[in-house]
Parts: structure tokens; C-alpha cells; sequence
């Protein structure tokens, strides 16, 4: 089964939950339902083809990945529950990000998974709101320069300070985000439909400079633009954010494949691009970003930015790294040893994003970088 037709499948299978359309026909599904679970479409594939005459082992292995999922979204919204009310209590002001308000676009708010709970707070109340995550038996993980992360059996829970966490310009243009902020109940916020947007965008844009992003951000894209939004407003935040060319790409793309528009040799690429990439990207789009035509400097590129990380990438892995720049050598030296003796399989994907540039990868990182605009 060639890539086209798994493209045409797998949106046929989307296509169907969105608006009842016809599945086409297809000779594996087997191979279409593992490219949906890629790109973490198991909920709209099962919802969409449960009741269709697809093979029968296929729509069993939907059925019972999308009831795990299911499983672990009840305990997810359960802590959720139980984390808002005590944060409540305890007045630290807490805004609910990303899966947790994109699910609610959906006509099933289980057809979209979310690995984890997202949270922002503001900062100031940190020790309070770690002593309640340790006392509702949350285990700390690991903190960046942005959030902590912290688990309970099967649920995730990352608790953010800073909104955008690498990007300099996305850090200012938040700088007075509690002032724009709606007060939900208590001390619990949200952003107005048009921030939530521009915030979405924001977040699917670092994915992508990251090393892509998948279907199910396009098929989030299509479900905002049902929203009514007030887009000169949006427009005008994605213009001082220098991400307009960026959105248009994205909804372009969302409307050729959702929408019903005629499919452009733009969005034939772009859409190609993002098929290949995976749910949130991956590696090897990243090693092969830079701007460099040359596919040996490319790969020498890579290979040093993997043995001396930009400092934008240190400060949020090393939160020291932020407190005391002048640290930055030393903790360059700490991570090779981190690396060597607790994370050998680094080192091994390291040298596959090496071998997997080439003068094909490395052209069509550039063709994205002029389709959205971004520093890629």
C-alpha cells in the first residue's frame, strides 16, 4: 500500500467522523489503523469506523486501544477534579492548557487523547503547589526551565510557570498574561476563545521547529476554525508574534483535507511533511533544520549541537544553567556523563539522525521553513 493511499484512507477514516462521509476502499486497513495510532488518532478511528465493515481484528484492536485510553483520560479528568479543587482552596491561580481544552472542540471529547494534564500557575505559589501534588500522592519527575512534571500511576501531570518555555519572543509576549485572563471560578482561569487559539498555534509552531507536527494538530486547526472566532484579533497577535504565515499554512492544509477545498501543490507537500512526521515530529526533522544546503555541514552541525546544546536549550533542561549562565561549560561536561552512563540510547539516536540526513531531508526542511516562516 503506497503513501498516497494511505493518505487517502486514513482522511477518509477522519472525514467520517467529522461529517459521515463514505470510507473509500482499502486494501489494509491494518496499516491505516497503525498510521492513525502514529499520529494518536485511536478515538476517531474507532468512533468512526466501529460500526463499518473493516476486518474484524482491526476493529477489535481499535476498540480495545481506544477503551485504555479511555480508561486513562477518567483518571486523568478525576485528578483533575480532585488538583483544581485543593488549588482552589489554597487560592494559586491555575490555568487548564492544551488536550484539556482542545478535547472540549470535539463532538466526543474522548475521540481526542491527551497524555497528560497541563496546567500554568503563577509562579509565586510553587511550594504550595508542589506540597499539594505531594500530598494528593503525586511523584516529582524532572523540572526544565518551564514546568515540572509529576506522575500518579498512569496520569501525567505537568505543572508550567512559563507559558512558552525556549522561545525569548513568545516569553514576552506573555508577560502580562494574568491580566488578560478570564476568572472561570475561584482561582481557576481561561483564555477568551480567540487566546486559546493564537496559544494553540503558538505550541503547534514549537512542535514543528522541534521537528514536526502530526494529523491531529491539523484536524485541532480544522475544529478551532469551526469556532467563532473574532480573527482580527487573531490575526493581529499572530502578526507581533511573526506567525501569521505559519497559521495560514496550517489552515490550508486543515481546509484541503477536513474542508472540502481543492488540495494545492503547497498543501500536497505540506501535508506530505506532516504525514511522515508523527504526532509531535521527530528527530530526524529536527537534525536535518538549520538552513545549511551542505548535507556534511549538516551533519557536522548536528553532531555539535548535540555535544554542546545552544544555551536557549540548556537553561531548560538545567534550570541551574538559567540561574548562573556562567555555569553553562560545566553542566555541558555534567550532561556527557548523565548521557554516557544513564542515557546510552541517546548517543545511538544521535548517530541515526547523523545517517538519515541527506539532500532530500535537508530540501524539504528548507521548503517548510518558506512555506510557514519559521526558524527552522
Amino acid at each position: 500500500m503506497d503513501k498516497a493511499q494511505l493518505k487517502r484512507a486514513l482522511l477518509s477514516v477522519i472525514n467520517k467522523y467529522l461529517h459521515d462521509t463514505p470510507l473509500c476502499d482499502c486494501e489494509d486497513w491494518a496499516a491505516v489503523y497503525q498510521l492513525a495510532k502514529i499520529h494518536s488518532l485511536v478515538g476517531v478511528f474507532h468512533l468512526a469506523t466501529k460500526e463499518a465493515s473493516l476486518p474484524q481484528e482491526v476493529l477489535d484492536l481499535a476498540k480495545d486501544d481506544f477503551e485504555v485510553l479511555v480508561m486513562q483520560q477518567v483518571l486523568q479528568d478525576y485528578a483533575a477534579q480532585e488538583l483544581f479543587e485543593k488549588f482552589k482552596q489554597s487560592d494559586i491561580p491555575f490555568l487548564p492548557l492544551k488536550g484539556y481544552n482542545t478535547r472540549k472542540l470535539y463532538q466526543n471529547p474522548e475521540a481526542r487523547s491527551s497524555c497528560d494534564l497541563d496546567l500554568f500557575y503563577e509562579k509565586s505559589k510553587k511550594e504550595a503547589l508542589d506540597e499539594i501534588m505531594k500530598e494528593e500522592g503525586f511523584s516529582f519527575v524532572i523540572e526544565n526551565a518551564a514546568h515540572q512534571e509529576w506522575e500518579k500511576g498512569p496520569v501525567t501531570v505537568e505543572t508550567h510557570y512559563a507559558l512558552s518555555g525556549q522561545a525569548a519572543a513568545y516569553d514576552k509576549y506573555y508577560d502580562d498574561v494574568w491580566e488578560r485572563l478570564n476568572v472561570v471560578e475561584g482561582s481557576q482561569y481561561a483564555f477568551s476563545k480567540e487566546d486559546e487559539y493564537v496559544y494553540f498555534i503558538i505550541h503547534s509552531a514549537k512542535h514543528l521547529i522541534g521537528g514536526g507536527i502530526g494529523v491531529r494538530i491539523v484536524l485541532d486547526a480544522y475544529l478551532y476554525a469551526q469556532e467563532d472566532l473574532d480573527y482580527d484579533y487573531v490575526n493581529d497577535q499572530l502578526r507581533t508574534l511573526e506567525l501569521q504565515k505559519f497559521e495560514a499554512q496550517l489552515s490550508n492544509l486543515a481546509r484541503s483535507w477536513f474542508g472540502g477545498e481543492k488540495e494545492t501543490a503547497e498543501t500536497e507537500f505540506f501535508g506530505a511533511f506532516v504525514l511522515s512526521s508523527g504526532t509531535y515530529g521527530n528527530r530526524s526533522n529536527l537534525a536535518a533544520s538549520g538552513g545549511t544546503d551542505s548535507v556534511a555541514g549538516a551533519k557536522g552541525r548536528h553532531l555539535w549541537f548535540s555535544l554542546f546544546p545552544r544555551y536557549r536549550d540548556m537553561k531548560s533542561w538545567y534550570p541551574v544553567v538559567k540561574k548562573f549562565p556562567p555555569l553553562l561549560p560545566f553542566v555541558w561536561v555534567y550532561r556527557w556523563f548523565e548521557v554516557l552512563f544513564t542515557r546510552r540510547k541517546g548517543i545511538v539516536s544521535v548517530a541515526k539522525d547523523v545517517q538519515r540526513i541527506d539532500k532530500r531531508r535537508l530540501g524539504a526542511m528548507k521548503k517548510i521553513k518558506e512555506l510557514t516562516g519559521l526558524p527552522l
